[in-house]
C-alpha cells in the first residue's frame, strides 16, 4: 500500500501511465492481445465470448460481460479502450461499457463527446458516486486509457467493511479522481458479501467497445 500512496502524493503523475504503456516487469498481464484465455463469462466458468483480432478484444453484444480468472486487490490497474461511433444513439446507449474493480466498483466507459447523460454516468465517472473532475474524452475511434490506483477495502472480523476502498484514476494521463473513498453508494454488487479481492470485469452493454493492453501491478512492486 505504501508504494501506491507515496506515488500519489507527488505533484507529477506516477510512472507507467498513459497509452501503450508496457506492463511493468512484475505486472500480471490480463490481456496481451492474443487471446481471452485469462477471462471467463462473468458469473460462470464458460469461456469469454468476445472477439479477438489484431491485438484487440471487442465486445460481442449479447454474449455477456467478462471477468478475469485472476482475483486481484490493491494496486495499479491499466486498461485501454476504444468506443465506436454510434451517432444515431444518445446518452447511455452510445458507446457504453464499464471497467470494474473487484467486479463491483465501476469506472464508466461511454462516448462522452457532445453526449450529455445523467450524473455519475459519463465516461470517467465512478458510477453512482462521482463524476470525473474534468472530461478527458476523445472522439469515438480514438484509443483512451484508465490508470487506476486502488486501495482495497479492509474487512473486519465480522466480514463487513471496516475501512472503505480508495480509488485514484488518471484518464488519458490526467488526474480525474484523487483518493476517492468508495462508499456503499459506489458498490454495484450490493447483494453480495464484501470482498477485499476480486476479478476485473469488462461490461457488455450492447456496444462494440474494444479493449487492449490490460494489466495489473500489485501494491509494493515497481
Amino acid at each position: 500500500m505504501l508504494a501506491v500512496l507515496v506515488a500519489l502524493s507527488q505533484d507529477k503523475p506516477p510512472k507507467n501511465i498513459g497509452l501503450q504503456t508496457k506492463p511493468p516487469k512484475r505486472a500480471t498481464v490480463l490481456f496481451d492481445g492474443k487471446s481471452l484465455d485469462q477471462w471467463v463469462r462473468a458469473g460462470s466458468s464458460a469461456p469469454a465470448g468476445w472477439k479477438v483480432a489484431d491485438g484487440v478484444a471487442e465486445v460481442v453484444p449479447g454474449s455477456g460481460s467478462i471477468a478475469s480468472k485472476a482475483s486481484l486487490g490493491s494496486g495499479h490497474y491499466h486498461v485501454e479502450f476504444n468506443v465506436p461511433l454510434m451517432a444515431d444513439k444518445t446518452s447511455q446507449a452510445r458507446g457504453n461499457s464499464g471497467f470494474y474493480l473487484l467486479a463491483r466498483y465501476e469506472t464508466q466507459i461511454l462516448d462522452s463527446v457532445d453526449n450529455p447523460t445523467y450524473a455519475t454516468g459519463g465516461c470517467g465517472g465512478i458510477y453512482g458516486l462521482k463524476d470525473p473532475d474534468s472530461n478527458e474524452a476523445k472522439k469515438p475511434g480514438e484509443w483512451q486509457c484508465y490508470d487506476s490506483f486502488f486501495v482495497a477495502p479492509t474487512l473486519g472480523a465480522d466480514g463487513k467493511i471496516a475501512k472503505p476502498g480508495v480509488l485514484t484514476v488518471y484518464w488519458n494521463g490526467v488526474l480525474v479522481h484523487n483518493k476517492v473513498e468508495l462508499t456503499e453508494k459506489a458498490d454495484q454488487s450490493k447483494d453480495s458479501a464484501p470482498v477485499a479481492q476480486g476479478p476485473v470485469l469488462l461490461q457488455d452493454h450492447g456496444c462494440k467497445v474494444r479493449f487492449r493492453n490490460i494489466w495489473f501491478q500489485p501494491t509494493g512492486t515497481r
